[in-house]
């Protein structure tokens, strides 16, 4: 069937369907099969130094000619912390890690190697990648120009109406609707500490009825049915992500992969624990350790730095306890396939119901 519309042609793919950009799970392998399928892929690169992520964006392009787009994280410097926050939030995890019969040294918190996005940019337009998207904030006007300029297609992620206006003021090319039931980091950025849980039916209506640029759907899809509901509500495109997490070119551990084989629809829960962002992971044993002590979690990324020193100690045996199991409401219906056919699989049942005379 033709697919056609103004997403398509605006990021020159065949099919309005993207792949989330999730961190540390999609690899250039993903990124490049979903491109050469004929949708969109994406590949992250947040909190990546300049030269890893050359590194990645030429991995990419070793293995597709096709488009494909680098995410951003637009989030301010946390600035220098409290040394004796830090202090405290290791205690607590010092205490968890002795369950694990784990003992590590505290990060340096002063100092830390921290990568902005504008660390990133100039290598994004050396690259001379086809697109641009972003998350945790708006990039500067003057990046937008010069992505405009350089013939860069640029995206925001919005998870609420302002949000979006936001964003579309500021002049980028299409908004990424990111409804509540979404897998990974919330992309609020007006209030991140306290982020909006709108639904993704409610949210993609609203926004569509209010900015003149296309809206992408992304939150809770995961098959065909999911993609024909977007449109439905007035969406251009969709993007998933925990639909990815079960197939072979991701990045997701064994025991990763299992736990979400095995989740069901109230498995998640919305937590910052990890890495001082609030963000929608499956329930483990570090998200019910860690709810007693959410007033002393450190800002984004600083308690990112502190919690992966912990994971990095544990064995494969408890990984699934340990590491954060980023995944959406409806993760418990991802397929075991290649990304590609993943994409096939979809578009096909999205085909069904939206043309069944065709079928």
């Amino acid at each position: 069937m033709e697919w056609r519309n103004s997403l398509t042609d605006l990021l020159q793919v065949a099919y309005p369907l993207m792949q989330a950009p999730m961190l540390h799970i999609a690899t250039p392998a993903m990124v490049a099969a979903v491109s050469n399928a004929g949708a969109l892929g994406s590949l992250p690169v947040g909190g990546q130094s300049p030269e890893r992520v050359r590194t990645l964006i030429r991995e990419v392009k070793s293995h597709t000619a096709k488009p494909f787009a680098v995410n951003l994280f637009a989030h301010p410097h946390p600035g220098q912390v409290d040394p004796a926050q830090g202090a405290r939030m290791h205690r607590v995890l010092r205490l968890i890690g002795e369950g694990y019969q784990l003992e590590w040294e505290q990060p340096a918190l002063e100092n830390l190697p921290i990568f902005l996005a504008q660390d990133q940019i100039p290598v994004l337009l050396e690259e001379k990648v086809p697109v641009v998207s972003f998350t945790f904030g708006v990039l500067e006007p003057q990046v937008l120009d010069a992505f405009r300029k350089a013939g860069v297609v640029t995206m925001g992620t919005a998870t609420c109406l302002d949000e979006a206006l936001r964003l579309q003021e500021q002049g980028v090319s299409a908004v990424i609707a990111q409804g509540t039931e979404a897998g990974g980091h919330r992309g609020a950025f007006l209030n991140p500490e306290a982020p909006p849980q709108i639904g993704l039916a409610a949210l993609v209506r609203g926004i569509v009825r209010a900015v003149r640029v296309p809206v992408i759907a992304a939150g809770g899809i995961m098959d065909g049915a999911g993609l024909a509901a977007a449109f439905a509500l007035g969406a251009q495109g969709v993007q998933l992500g925990s639909a990815f997490l079960r197939c072979p070119e991701s990045a997701a551990p064994p025991a990763y992969k299992a736990a979400v084989a095995t989740s069901q629809d109230q498995s998640t829960v919305l937590t910052k624990a990890f890495t001082g962002r609030w963000g929608r992971a499956i329930r483990n044993e570090f998200t019910r350790q860690m709810a007693p002590h959410e007033a002393l979690v450190l800002p984004y990324p600083v308690q990112e730095v502190l919690t992966r020193a912990l994971r990095e100690k544990v064995g494969p045996e408890d990984v699934a306890k340990v590491f954060p199991l980023w995944a959406g409401q409806a993760a418990y219906l991802a397929r075991e396939l290649p990304a590609s056919q993943i994409v096939a699989a979809v578009l096909q049942e999205a085909e069904a119901i939206l043309w069944p005379d065709f079928q």
